[in-house]
């Protein structure tokens, strides 16, 4: 993915969609329990250590 990316002029990493798919159902009000689980997050204080901000 990241050689693609690069040849687009972008830099692409498997980890990313990871960020947009968690930003995504924040901003739909999802529980951050269900973010937690969908992201592999064993602890939902993780989540929200990376994510709370933009709930401000």
């Amino acid at each position: 993915m990241h050689e693609y990316g690069l040849k687009i002029g972008l830099e692409l990493y498997p980890h990313m969609f990871g960020h947009v798919l968690a930003i995504y159902l924040l901003l739909k009000e999802v529980p951050i329990q269900v973010i937690a689980r969908r992201l592999s997050h064993k602890n939902t204080m993780t989540t929200l250590q990376y994510y709370f901000v933009i709930t401000l």
